[in-house]
Protein backbone atom coordinates (compact mmCIF):
# COMPACT_ATOMS: atom_id res chain seq x y z
CA UNK A 1 0.00 0.00 0.00
CA UNK A 2 1.51 3.33 -0.89
CA UNK A 3 -0.32 6.44 -0.01
CA UNK A 4 0.38 9.54 -2.42
CA UNK A 5 -1.20 12.04 -0.82
CA UNK A 6 0.55 14.65 1.46
CA UNK A 7 -1.13 17.78 3.00
CA UNK A 8 0.72 21.04 3.40
CA UNK A 9 -0.25 23.78 5.52
CA UNK A 10 1.96 26.93 5.54
CA UNK A 11 2.61 29.60 7.23
CA UNK A 12 3.19 32.56 4.85
CA UNK A 13 6.83 33.67 6.04
CA UNK A 14 9.79 34.88 3.65
CA UNK A 15 11.24 31.49 3.48
CA UNK A 16 7.58 29.46 3.49
CA UNK A 17 7.65 31.70 0.27
CA UNK A 18 11.09 29.76 -1.12
CA UNK A 19 9.64 26.47 -0.25
CA UNK A 20 12.49 26.14 1.91
CA UNK A 21 11.94 25.56 5.58
CA UNK A 22 14.67 25.27 9.06
CA UNK A 23 11.74 23.48 11.33
CA UNK A 24 13.70 23.73 14.98
CA UNK A 25 11.74 20.27 15.85
CA UNK A 26 9.98 17.28 14.18
CA UNK A 27 7.26 15.68 15.86
CA UNK A 28 5.78 12.56 14.77
CA UNK A 29 2.03 11.84 15.48
CA UNK A 30 0.33 8.67 15.56
CA UNK A 31 3.84 6.76 16.00
CA UNK A 32 2.90 5.97 20.01
CA UNK A 33 5.64 2.79 20.43
CA UNK A 34 7.71 3.68 17.35
CA UNK A 35 11.07 4.67 17.47
CA UNK A 36 11.44 8.11 16.87
CA UNK A 37 15.35 7.87 15.98
CA UNK A 38 14.16 4.87 13.63
CA UNK A 39 11.85 6.66 11.69
CA UNK A 40 14.30 10.05 11.02
CA UNK A 41 17.14 7.38 10.02
CA UNK A 42 14.76 6.24 7.77
CA UNK A 43 13.39 10.07 6.73
CA UNK A 44 16.63 11.40 6.71
CA UNK A 45 15.89 14.49 7.94
CA UNK A 46 17.72 16.05 10.96
CA UNK A 47 16.23 19.01 12.92
CA UNK A 48 17.74 22.46 12.58
CA UNK A 49 18.75 22.08 8.81
CA UNK A 50 16.61 23.56 6.23
CA UNK A 51 14.90 21.25 3.56
CA UNK A 52 12.76 22.16 0.79
CA UNK A 53 9.09 20.96 0.08
CA UNK A 54 10.65 18.57 -2.33
CA UNK A 55 12.98 17.26 -0.06
CA UNK A 56 10.26 16.63 2.91
CA UNK A 57 7.69 15.00 0.07
CA UNK A 58 10.42 12.57 -1.23
CA UNK A 59 11.43 11.23 2.41
CA UNK A 60 8.16 10.95 3.51
CA UNK A 61 7.57 9.18 0.08
CA UNK A 62 10.28 7.02 0.97
CA UNK A 63 8.78 6.26 4.54
CA UNK A 64 5.39 5.23 2.56
CA UNK A 65 6.84 2.64 0.05
CA UNK A 66 8.22 1.18 2.95
CA UNK A 67 4.84 -0.62 3.54
CA UNK A 68 5.29 0.32 7.09
CA UNK A 69 2.47 2.94 7.09
CA UNK A 70 -0.94 2.94 5.44
CA UNK A 71 -0.91 6.46 5.91
CA UNK A 72 1.55 9.39 5.99
CA UNK A 73 0.57 13.19 5.88
CA UNK A 74 2.40 16.14 7.03
CA UNK A 75 2.16 20.02 7.89
CA UNK A 76 5.13 22.27 8.42
CA UNK A 77 5.39 25.68 9.85
CA UNK A 78 8.66 28.15 10.40
CA UNK A 79 9.59 25.85 13.59
CA UNK A 80 7.66 22.83 13.68
CA UNK A 81 7.45 20.05 11.28
CA UNK A 82 4.44 17.88 11.99
CA UNK A 83 4.36 14.42 10.37
CA UNK A 84 1.12 11.90 10.72
CA UNK A 85 1.44 8.69 10.72
CA UNK A 86 -0.80 5.52 10.50
CA UNK A 87 0.95 2.02 11.42
CA UNK A 88 0.45 -0.85 9.15
CA UNK A 89 -1.08 -3.27 11.39
CA UNK A 90 -3.42 -6.70 11.95
CA UNK A 91 -3.80 -8.51 8.41
CA UNK A 92 -1.18 -5.65 7.07
CA UNK A 93 1.99 -6.46 9.05
CA UNK A 94 3.12 -10.12 9.59
CA UNK A 95 5.72 -11.23 12.66
CA UNK A 96 9.09 -12.57 10.62
CA UNK A 97 10.16 -16.15 11.12
CA UNK A 98 13.73 -17.23 9.85
CA UNK A 99 13.11 -20.08 8.27
CA UNK A 100 16.91 -21.34 7.77
CA UNK A 101 19.10 -18.96 8.53
CA UNK A 102 21.01 -21.41 11.00
CA UNK A 103 24.58 -19.51 11.06
CA UNK A 104 22.07 -17.49 14.32
CA UNK A 105 19.69 -17.98 16.76
CA UNK A 106 16.05 -16.02 15.83
CA UNK A 107 16.24 -13.45 17.93
CA UNK A 108 19.86 -12.68 17.15
CA UNK A 109 19.57 -11.97 13.59
CA UNK A 110 16.30 -10.19 14.42
CA UNK A 111 18.72 -7.70 16.29
CA UNK A 112 21.54 -7.43 14.06
CA UNK A 113 18.70 -6.92 11.02
CA UNK A 114 17.74 -3.69 13.08
CA UNK A 115 20.40 -2.68 13.10
CA UNK A 116 20.80 -2.59 9.17
CA UNK A 117 17.23 -1.52 8.43
CA UNK A 118 15.82 1.09 11.03
CA UNK A 119 12.24 0.33 10.67
CA UNK A 120 12.32 -3.44 11.22
CA UNK A 121 11.01 -4.78 14.54
CA UNK A 122 10.50 -8.60 14.05
CA UNK A 123 7.16 -7.46 11.64
CA UNK A 124 6.57 -7.18 7.74
CA UNK A 125 3.96 -5.25 6.21
CA UNK A 126 2.70 -7.49 2.85
CA UNK A 127 3.33 -4.77 0.73
CA UNK A 128 6.06 -1.93 0.40
CA UNK A 129 9.82 -2.13 -0.42
CA UNK A 130 10.80 -3.08 3.33
CA UNK A 131 10.66 -6.46 3.21
CA UNK A 132 13.15 -6.24 -0.06
CA UNK A 133 15.32 -4.13 2.35
CA UNK A 134 15.76 -6.98 5.39
CA UNK A 135 16.14 -9.66 2.29
CA UNK A 136 19.00 -7.21 1.14
CA UNK A 137 20.38 -7.08 4.76
CA UNK A 138 20.15 -10.82 5.21
CA UNK A 139 22.12 -11.20 2.27
CA UNK A 140 24.82 -9.27 3.18
CA UNK A 141 24.93 -11.04 6.69
CA UNK A 142 25.03 -14.56 4.95
CA UNK A 143 27.67 -13.05 3.02
CA UNK A 144 29.86 -12.35 6.20
CA UNK A 145 29.62 -15.71 6.90
CA UNK A 146 31.54 -17.04 3.76
CA UNK A 147 28.27 -17.57 1.81
CA UNK A 148 28.48 -14.95 -1.21
CA UNK A 149 25.38 -14.61 -3.53
CA UNK A 150 22.33 -16.80 -1.11
CA UNK A 151 19.06 -16.09 -2.72
CA UNK A 152 16.74 -15.79 -0.53
CA UNK A 153 12.38 -16.05 -0.83
CA UNK A 154 10.04 -14.59 0.99
CA UNK A 155 6.22 -16.59 1.60
CA UNK A 156 3.37 -16.65 3.58
CA UNK A 157 3.83 -19.41 6.40
CA UNK A 158 1.37 -21.56 8.95
CA UNK A 159 1.81 -22.86 12.12
CA UNK A 160 0.46 -26.22 14.40
CA UNK A 161 -2.42 -24.97 16.26
CA UNK A 162 -3.28 -21.88 13.58
CA UNK A 163 -5.65 -23.86 11.14
CA UNK A 164 -5.35 -22.34 7.80
CA UNK A 165 -4.59 -19.14 8.52
CA UNK A 166 -1.25 -17.40 7.90
CA UNK A 167 0.34 -16.59 11.21
CA UNK A 168 3.84 -15.30 9.79
CA UNK A 169 6.30 -14.28 7.34
CA UNK A 170 9.05 -16.86 6.54
CA UNK A 171 12.08 -15.69 5.06
CA UNK A 172 13.74 -18.61 3.56
CA UNK A 173 17.33 -19.42 2.03
CA UNK A 174 16.41 -21.08 -1.49
CA UNK A 175 20.32 -21.36 -2.71
CA UNK A 176 22.23 -22.48 -1.39
CA UNK A 177 19.98 -25.49 -0.74
CA UNK A 178 19.75 -25.85 3.63
CA UNK A 179 19.10 -29.61 4.26
CA UNK A 180 18.98 -31.86 7.71
CA UNK A 181 21.95 -34.02 7.92
CA UNK A 182 22.62 -36.35 10.65
CA UNK A 183 20.14 -37.29 13.75
CA UNK A 184 21.42 -38.25 17.19
CA UNK A 185 19.36 -39.85 19.22
CA UNK A 186 20.37 -40.17 23.05
CA UNK A 187 18.03 -42.27 25.82
CA UNK A 188 15.83 -44.34 23.09
CA UNK A 189 14.51 -47.72 24.14
CA UNK A 190 16.85 -50.28 23.05
CA UNK A 191 14.06 -52.53 20.86
CA UNK A 192 13.09 -49.37 19.00
CA UNK A 193 16.48 -48.45 17.42
CA UNK A 194 15.69 -50.51 13.95
CA UNK A 195 12.73 -48.32 13.45
CA UNK A 196 14.92 -44.99 14.41
CA UNK A 197 16.99 -45.69 11.97
CA UNK A 198 14.42 -45.93 9.01
CA UNK A 199 12.98 -41.94 10.51
CA UNK A 200 16.38 -40.86 10.46
CA UNK A 201 17.50 -42.00 7.18
CA UNK A 202 13.97 -40.37 5.59
CA UNK A 203 14.59 -37.09 7.54
CA UNK A 204 17.59 -36.75 6.76
CA UNK A 205 18.48 -34.92 3.23
CA UNK A 206 14.87 -33.10 3.49
CA UNK A 207 14.79 -29.48 2.95
CA UNK A 208 16.01 -27.89 6.71
CA UNK A 209 13.50 -25.59 8.36
CA UNK A 210 13.96 -24.33 12.18
CA UNK A 211 10.68 -25.31 13.00
CA UNK A 212 9.35 -28.06 10.46
CA UNK A 213 12.51 -29.95 11.13
CA UNK A 214 11.78 -30.10 14.90
CA UNK A 215 8.71 -30.82 14.69
CA UNK A 216 9.18 -33.68 12.15
CA UNK A 217 12.04 -34.93 14.63
CA UNK A 218 10.29 -35.02 17.49
CA UNK A 219 6.90 -36.49 16.10
CA UNK A 220 8.59 -39.30 14.27
CA UNK A 221 10.78 -40.41 16.98
CA UNK A 222 7.71 -39.78 19.44
CA UNK A 223 5.41 -41.97 17.14
CA UNK A 224 8.25 -44.76 16.68
CA UNK A 225 8.29 -44.90 20.58
CA UNK A 226 4.63 -45.19 20.91
CA UNK A 227 3.79 -47.62 17.97
CA UNK A 228 6.20 -49.86 20.16
CA UNK A 229 4.42 -49.42 23.35
CA UNK A 230 5.93 -46.74 25.13
CA UNK A 231 2.38 -44.69 25.04
CA UNK A 232 4.45 -42.02 27.59
CA UNK A 233 7.06 -41.09 25.00
CA UNK A 234 8.39 -38.20 24.95
CA UNK A 235 11.04 -36.35 22.80
CA UNK A 236 13.02 -32.16 23.91
CA UNK A 237 13.48 -30.30 21.32
CA UNK A 238 16.47 -31.23 19.13
CA UNK A 239 19.31 -29.10 19.32
CA UNK A 240 21.34 -28.04 15.98
CA UNK A 241 24.79 -28.08 15.26
CA UNK A 242 26.82 -24.92 12.51
CA UNK A 243 26.10 -25.47 9.42
CA UNK A 244 28.78 -27.49 7.58
CA UNK A 245 28.99 -27.48 3.61
CA UNK A 246 28.67 -30.77 1.70
CA UNK A 247 29.18 -30.71 -1.68
CA UNK A 248 27.11 -27.80 -2.67
CA UNK A 249 24.23 -28.14 0.03
CA UNK A 250 25.09 -27.15 3.60
CA UNK A 251 24.22 -29.72 6.76
CA UNK A 252 22.50 -28.83 9.94
CA UNK A 253 23.22 -31.89 12.09
CA UNK A 254 20.66 -32.53 15.30
CA UNK A 255 21.11 -34.41 18.28
CA UNK A 256 17.93 -34.82 20.15
CA UNK A 257 17.15 -36.23 23.97
CA UNK A 258 14.14 -39.06 24.08
CA UNK A 259 12.44 -40.48 27.04
CA UNK A 260 10.79 -43.53 26.31
CA UNK A 261 9.12 -43.85 29.89
CA UNK A 262 7.84 -46.94 30.86
CA UNK A 263 6.80 -49.98 28.16
CA UNK A 264 2.74 -50.62 28.03
CA UNK A 265 1.00 -54.24 27.76
CA UNK A 266 -2.15 -55.35 26.97
CA UNK A 267 -4.06 -56.04 30.35
CA UNK A 268 -7.47 -56.86 28.33
CA UNK A 269 -9.45 -57.66 25.27
CA UNK A 270 -13.10 -57.06 25.06
CA UNK A 271 -14.04 -57.69 21.75
CA UNK A 272 -17.64 -57.97 21.59
CA UNK A 273 -18.06 -59.61 18.51
CA UNK A 274 -21.61 -60.10 16.96
CA UNK A 275 -22.19 -62.06 14.04
CA UNK A 276 -21.43 -62.65 10.87
CA UNK A 277 -17.69 -62.81 12.12
CA UNK A 278 -17.05 -65.08 14.59
CA UNK A 279 -14.56 -64.18 17.96
CA UNK A 280 -11.68 -66.73 16.54
CA UNK A 281 -12.19 -64.23 12.85
CA UNK A 282 -12.05 -61.31 15.08
CA UNK A 283 -9.22 -62.23 16.72
CA UNK A 284 -7.20 -63.78 14.33
CA UNK A 285 -7.94 -60.37 11.62
CA UNK A 286 -7.12 -58.11 14.66
CA UNK A 287 -3.38 -59.48 15.86
CA UNK A 288 -4.18 -58.24 19.56
CA UNK A 289 -3.62 -60.70 22.55
CA UNK A 290 -3.22 -60.31 26.43
CA UNK A 291 0.20 -59.41 27.40
CA UNK A 292 2.04 -57.99 24.21
CA UNK A 293 3.40 -53.96 23.63
CA UNK A 294 0.19 -51.45 23.69
CA UNK A 295 1.78 -50.37 20.54
CA UNK A 296 -0.95 -47.08 19.52
CA UNK A 297 -0.76 -48.36 15.72
CA UNK A 298 -1.54 -51.79 16.52
CA UNK A 299 -4.58 -50.47 18.32
CA UNK A 300 -5.88 -48.28 15.33
CA UNK A 301 -5.01 -51.01 12.79
CA UNK A 302 -7.32 -53.59 14.59
CA UNK A 303 -10.16 -51.25 14.60
CA UNK A 304 -9.82 -51.30 10.49
CA UNK A 305 -8.90 -54.80 10.51
CA UNK A 306 -11.99 -55.92 12.61
CA UNK A 307 -14.13 -53.20 9.57
CA UNK A 308 -12.40 -55.37 6.57
CA UNK A 309 -13.63 -58.50 8.13
CA UNK A 310 -17.28 -57.16 8.20
CA UNK A 311 -16.92 -55.94 4.82
CA UNK A 312 -15.66 -59.02 3.91
CA UNK A 313 -19.38 -60.60 4.41
CA UNK A 314 -20.96 -57.70 2.94
CA UNK A 315 -21.69 -55.08 5.66
CA UNK A 316 -20.20 -52.41 4.11
CA UNK A 317 -21.40 -49.49 6.78
CA UNK A 318 -19.94 -51.28 9.78
CA UNK A 319 -19.32 -48.81 12.55
CA UNK A 320 -16.58 -49.68 15.28
CA UNK A 321 -15.82 -47.70 18.49
CA UNK A 322 -12.65 -48.13 19.66
CA UNK A 323 -11.72 -47.32 23.24
CA UNK A 324 -8.52 -47.74 25.53
CA UNK A 325 -8.06 -47.44 29.20
CA UNK A 326 -4.48 -46.58 30.39
CA UNK A 327 -2.96 -47.92 34.51
CA UNK A 328 0.18 -45.75 34.44
CA UNK A 329 0.54 -47.34 37.64
CA UNK A 330 1.11 -50.65 36.11
CA UNK A 331 1.69 -49.90 32.42
CA UNK A 332 -1.15 -51.23 30.75
CA UNK A 333 -3.70 -50.23 28.70
CA UNK A 334 -7.31 -52.29 28.47
CA UNK A 335 -9.08 -52.47 25.15
CA UNK A 336 -12.88 -52.66 24.13
CA UNK A 337 -14.19 -52.61 20.85
CA UNK A 338 -17.88 -52.12 19.83
CA UNK A 339 -18.84 -53.40 17.04
CA UNK A 340 -22.08 -52.03 14.67
CA UNK A 341 -22.37 -54.68 11.76
CA UNK A 342 -25.87 -52.37 10.06
CA UNK A 343 -27.28 -53.81 7.59
CA UNK A 344 -26.44 -56.08 4.54
CA UNK A 345 -25.87 -54.50 1.48
CA UNK A 346 -26.18 -56.43 -2.04
CA UNK A 347 -24.84 -55.74 -4.86
CA UNK A 348 -27.84 -53.61 -7.53
CA UNK A 349 -25.99 -54.27 -11.35
CA UNK A 350 -22.35 -54.46 -12.55
CA UNK A 351 -21.97 -51.48 -14.99
CA UNK A 352 -18.62 -52.01 -17.86
CA UNK A 353 -20.14 -49.77 -19.95
CA UNK A 354 -17.07 -48.14 -20.36
CA UNK A 355 -15.46 -51.37 -21.81
CA UNK A 356 -15.19 -52.31 -25.29
CA UNK A 357 -18.24 -54.34 -26.60
CA UNK A 358 -15.95 -57.37 -26.68
CA UNK A 359 -14.52 -57.09 -22.72
CA UNK A 360 -18.79 -56.81 -22.19
CA UNK A 361 -19.94 -59.46 -23.89
CA UNK A 362 -16.90 -61.93 -22.43
CA UNK A 363 -17.69 -60.94 -18.78
CA UNK A 364 -21.33 -61.50 -19.50
CA UNK A 365 -20.63 -64.90 -20.66
CA UNK A 366 -18.10 -65.63 -17.92
CA UNK A 367 -19.12 -64.06 -15.13
CA UNK A 368 -21.26 -66.47 -12.56
CA UNK A 369 -22.35 -64.07 -9.97
CA UNK A 370 -26.14 -62.89 -9.94
CA UNK A 371 -26.99 -59.22 -9.37
CA UNK A 372 -28.87 -59.19 -5.73
CA UNK A 373 -25.86 -61.10 -4.22
CA UNK A 374 -24.46 -59.99 -0.87
CA UNK A 375 -21.67 -57.50 -1.53
CA UNK A 376 -18.91 -59.90 -0.18
CA UNK A 377 -15.78 -61.05 -0.67
CA UNK A 378 -17.40 -63.89 -2.41
CA UNK A 379 -18.41 -61.16 -4.94
CA UNK A 380 -15.40 -59.40 -4.99
CA UNK A 381 -13.46 -63.06 -5.75
CA UNK A 382 -15.93 -64.07 -8.67
CA UNK A 383 -15.41 -60.13 -10.39
CA UNK A 384 -11.54 -61.24 -10.26
CA UNK A 385 -11.53 -64.39 -11.31
CA UNK A 386 -13.43 -63.21 -14.78
CA UNK A 387 -11.18 -60.50 -15.20
CA UNK A 388 -7.92 -63.10 -14.88
CA UNK A 389 -9.80 -65.50 -17.19
CA UNK A 390 -9.97 -62.57 -19.68
CA UNK A 391 -6.13 -61.43 -19.08
CA UNK A 392 -7.52 -58.10 -17.70
CA UNK A 393 -6.96 -57.89 -13.93
CA UNK A 394 -4.26 -55.16 -14.84
CA UNK A 395 -6.20 -52.99 -17.59
CA UNK A 396 -9.58 -52.89 -15.92
CA UNK A 397 -10.35 -50.93 -12.72
CA UNK A 398 -12.30 -52.26 -10.42
CA UNK A 399 -15.23 -49.26 -8.00
CA UNK A 400 -17.83 -49.71 -6.21
CA UNK A 401 -20.83 -46.76 -5.35
CA UNK A 402 -22.59 -47.64 -2.18
CA UNK A 403 -25.63 -46.35 -1.76
CA UNK A 404 -26.75 -45.61 2.25
CA UNK A 405 -30.16 -45.52 2.29
CA UNK A 406 -30.84 -48.62 0.18
CA UNK A 407 -27.80 -50.43 1.48
CA UNK A 408 -26.91 -51.24 -1.94
CA UNK A 409 -23.70 -51.04 -4.17
CA UNK A 410 -22.93 -50.33 -8.02
CA UNK A 411 -19.80 -52.07 -9.15
CA UNK A 412 -18.11 -50.41 -11.77
CA UNK A 413 -15.22 -51.26 -14.25
CA UNK A 414 -13.52 -49.23 -16.03
CA UNK A 415 -10.38 -49.24 -18.44
CA UNK A 416 -6.93 -48.09 -16.17
CA UNK A 417 -6.48 -44.36 -17.26
CA UNK A 418 -2.91 -44.63 -19.07
CA UNK A 419 -0.15 -42.09 -17.90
Amino acid sequence: MRPRHFFLALVLTAEAAAQTYKPKQIRLEGADGLDKADILRTLNLKEGTAMSKTEIETALQRLADSGAFTDVSYTVNDSTLIITLKPAEGAQALPVRFSNFVWWQPAELEALVEKRVPLFHGKLPLTGELTKEVIAALSALVAEKGVPDAKISAGLSTSEGSGNGVSSLALTITSPQIILGDIKLLGAAPNVRSQLDVVSSKLAGQEFDSVESAAAIRNSIADAHKNAGYLDAAVDAPEFGAPHLDMLSYEVDASVLVHPGELYHVSSLDLNVPPPVTSEEAARVTGLRVGQAAGAMDFKIAAESLARAYASHGFLETHITAASDHNKANHTVAYRFSIDPGVLDHVTSINGSALSLEQRQTFAEQFQGKPGAPADAAMVQEILRVLHAMHAEKSIHISQHLNRKTHTVEILLEPVKQP
